[in-house]
């Protein structure tokens, strides 16, 4: 990936998170990550990294289409984690996608540990998308990533979400 790309998609990864963080704190008082957050429409996620930065983690999913792009964005509240896989073009139907490198036909995915401290780019993997609509996305994850801001060993990453989708829908 060309530093001008991983730099694009590193932006990218902090403002959803941003995003996705701001959206979890302004629910009501049902701070319960397990679900939908209060009345905010913000999904859960579950997931499970082994090698680098190993850990199971939970958190808020929200997915947005946007600029000619699609993406799901999963994090956790205290920004420990977040993950964003993003295409160019639209919602995906139900089906199973690859994960690799950015390109114009397929997803792409960046893992970030400790609010940046580590980032991984994904080298491969697999999308599943079990549901989509305009409102909600569910699916499960596997990927392979390396290392490619604070170093570290390669890591496999596993997970489900159900991204409730944000900023005028899918």
């Amino acid at each position: 990936m060309t530093k001008t790309k991983f730099s694009s998609v590193v932006t990218r990864a902090v403002a959803f998170v941003a995003l996705v963080t701001l959206a979890a704190a302004c629910g009501g008082d049902d701070d319960d990550i397990t679900g939908n957050i209060g009345n905010t429409g913000v999904g859960s996620f579950d997931v499970t990294l082994t090698g680098g930065s190993a850990g199971t983690y939970h958190g808020v999913a929200s997915a947005v289409s946007a600029n000619g792009g699609f993406t799901i964005g999963l994090t956790t509240t205290d920004a420990k984690f977040a993950l964003l896989i993003t295409r160019f073009g639209t919602r995906p139907g139900v089906g199973t996608y690859p994960i690799s490198a950015p390109s114009a036909n397929g997803f792409s995915s960046t893992i970030t540990i400790n609010a940046g401290q580590t980032v991984y780019a994904t080298s491969s993997g697999t999308l599943t998308i079990t549901s989509s609509s305009g409102s909600e996305i569910k699916g499960s994850f596997t990927m392979t990533s390396s290392a490619a801001v604070g170093g570290g060993a390669t890591t496999s990453a596993t997970g489900t979400f159900t991204a409730v989708c944000v900023a005028g829908g899918c």
